[in-house]
C-alpha cells in the first residue's frame, strides 16, 4: 500500500480493534507508567449526547482518553480528544468530576462538561453519532459507567473524588 492510501473505514476499525485488544492486554500485564489519566467530555445536544460506537467491541462511550505523553495536563487531552474522535473545537469546559477506574486499564479519569461546535465526524476509533441517556445505561462502555449514572443523578457521593489530583475521597 503506498502511503498515500487511505484504509477504508472497516479496515480501519479493525486495525483499532487489534491495538486496543493487545495495548489493554500488555498494560494489564505490565503497568509500568501506574495509573494512567484521562478525560472524557460530556457533550450535550438537546437530551442526547455526542458519543462514539467504539470499533474495538466495548459499547458506547463519550469522548476522551488517555493522557499522552502521560503528564500532558487534562485539559490538553480532552480538547486534542474531542477534536480527534468526533471534529469538534472545544470552545468551553467545565471540571465536573474526577474518578479512580480499573475496569478497562488502572487511570484516573477527569470528566468535563464541554461546549463545541463543528460538524461530527467518526475516526479510526469508531462511529460518532447523538445517543439518549436511557441507550447509555443500557448499551455503555464500562469504564463511563459512572458518567452515565451521574447524569441519571445516580452516582453515590462517595464514589466521586476530590478536584485535586492526589486521588483522595471527599
Amino acid at each position: 500500500m503506498s502511503p498515500r492510501t487511505k484504509l477504508d473505514p472497516a479496515k480501519r476499525g479493525n486495525v483499532f480493534y487489534w491495538i486496543s485488544k493487545v495495548c489493554v492486554t500488555l498494560y494489564g500485564w505490565f503497568p509500568v507508567l501506574g495509573r494512567l489519566r484521562s478525560a472524557v467530555a460530556i457533550i450535550r445536544r438537546g437530551d442526547q449526547f455526542v458519543i462514539m460506537e467504539r470499533n474495538d467491541g466495548h459499547g458506547l462511550c463519550l469522548p476522551g482518553g488517555m493522557s499522552w505523553p502521560p503528564w500532558e495536563p487534562a485539559e490538553k487531552t480532552l480538547v486534542r480528544e474531542v477534536q480527534e474522535e468526533t471534529g469538534l473545537r472545544v470552545t468551553g469546559f467545565r471540571f465536573v468530576y474526577r474518578k479512580n477506574d480499573d475496569h478497562y486499564l488502572p487511570s484516573m479519569m477527569s470528566v468535563y462538561e464541554v461546549e463545541a461546535e463543528g460538524e461530527l465526524h467518526s475516526s479510526w476509533e469508531g462511529v460518532t453519532r447523538l445517543a439518549a441517556l436511557p441507550e447509555l445505561l443500557e448499551d455503555g462502555f464500562i469504564c463511563h459507567d459512572h458518567i452515565f449514572r451521574y447524569l441519571a443523578g445516580e452516582l453515590p457521593p462517595d464514589a466521586i473524588l476530590t478536584p485535586d489530583s492526589t486521588g483522595k475521597k471527599r
